[in-house]
């Protein structure tokens, strides 16, 4: 038996090195028939050697849009919304036929440019089948409509999975990591361990009739399991590999030392405007941040989101990040005595007021807007309150 657990940890080594400079992320999609609130959710943890991550606001297509994108270039998209109510994202999946790829990023940004719903982006995908497309990922879509689905896509063929349909998703979910359902070579497949801690997650909140937004930003994009060990209920005492105590290695966990940003889309209910469609951000790794929601309905996006140089509050929680990573020899070694200590105190307990106050108000103003929502300058300003003082506090607090 050890000689076999030997072998197991050496191959996930071999495909660590691998995949060392891959984008390698977590994703899922939810129908509204598996939520609590009927609307339908989009995630996505964005794994990324590009650390510096920042959202903007764009007006250069037949829809304006916000996403995530690698500070200063906003010639790519990595997941994001449009006013149409149209969301998407992706996770890398180089097992998928063709012979190129990361073009994802550019064909996410012609989809939020041009795409009202998810059948819109069905269209898109036979269109550039014929003429060919530099991506092998699986792209998750929600629309105002209701619309739930995947899109396994390689460079000129894709497989659509629909979260509504009950013979694809029984329990109305999702989840991919980093190899497809439909892979073409299966060496090329990886994140598996992550996958199935996420399907199991996902799994126990639908069967509670618990998932929310809310859920998966605090429960699931934050999980921290790996493959040899579970450390929950924080504070965790145990040890992995002769590191310290406390310490547990976040290579194949959901939220990942390489986990550059997190964003849940909060989609709306068929006879909803479009523009309630919220995007919940966090902008670092999800254990170090506090999720914040913004809307393509403001009109623009607060400035420490998309400063200059880089974003403020991404700097914020890159600076909080050094804190739960002390010892720069272990970077894949997070000390989880940071976020939760045996006092009960931690950067979770800060962190997590902030976020709690977050997710009140913009609760109360949500049900306001349901009624009537406002012109673009208060939504801004309801937007922007809020990020500032998120910024404020991590600055204050930290």
């Amino acid at each position: 038996m050890a000689k076999q657990v030997k072998i197991f940890l050496c191959f996930l080594f071999f495909c660590s090195a691998i995949v060392a400079a891959q984008e390698e992320c977590t994703v899922a999609v939810v129908s509204g028939k598996a939520t609590i609130d009927g609307r339908p959710l989009l995630w996505k943890n964005r794994d990324t050697s590009y650390l510096d991550n920042e959202v903007s606001y764009f007006a250069d297509g037949k829809y304006e849009y916000i996403g995530v994108i690698n500070t200063g270039d906003r010639s790519q998209v990595w997941m994001g919304m449009n006013s149409a109510g149209f969301a998407i994202m992706n996770s890398e999946s180089q097992d998928l036929e063709g012979d190129t790829l990361d073009a994802e990023g550019y064909f996410m940004k012609q989809a939020l440019m041009e795409c009202a719903s998810a059948d819109d982006f069905e269209q898109l995908l036979l269109k550039t089948n014929a003429t060919g497309r530099e991506t092998k990922a699986n792209f998750g879509v929600i629309d105002a409509k209701g619309g739930a689905m995947f899109f396994e896509a390689g460079n000129h063929t894709y497989t659509k999975f629909d979260a509504n349909d009950p013979d694809i998703a029984p329990q109305g979910f999702i989840v991919r990591a980093n190899f497809a359902m439909t892979a073409i070579d299966t060496s090329k497949s990886y994140g598996q361990i992550r996958y199935q801690r996420a399907n199991k997650l996902f799994e126990k909140f639908v069967t509670e009739k618990s998932l929310s937004h809310r859920v998966i930003l605090r429960d699931i994009a934050r999980d921290l399991a790996n493959e040899i060990t579970n450390p929950y209920p924080l504070p965790f005492h145990g040890q992995e590999n002769d590191k310290p105590i406390g310490f547990i290695r976040t290579h194949h966990s959901i939220n990942r030392f390489r986990t550059a940003s997190c964003a849940v889309f909060h989609g709306v209910l068929p006879q909803e405007n479009p523009a309630l469609t919220t995007m919940w951000v966090i902008l670092g790794e999800p254990v170090c941040g506090v999720a914040i929601p913004l809307w393509v309905s403001a009109g623009r996006v607060p400035n420490s989101l998309d400063g200059e140089p880089n974003s403020l509050l991404n700097d914020l929680i890159q600076d909080i990040e050094k804190q739960a990573y002390p010892d720069t020899s272990l970077v894949r070694y997070l000390d989880t005595d940071i976020l939760v200590n045996k006092e009960g105190r931690g950067l979770f307990k800060k962190l997590f007021l902030i976020e709690d106050k977050n997710f009140k108000q913009t609760h109360v103003q949500m049900n306001r807007w349901r009624q009537r929502l406002d012109a673009p300058e208060k939504v801004y300003k309801f937007e922007a309150n809020l990020v500032n003082r998120t910024a404020e506090l991590l600055r204050k607090k930290m």
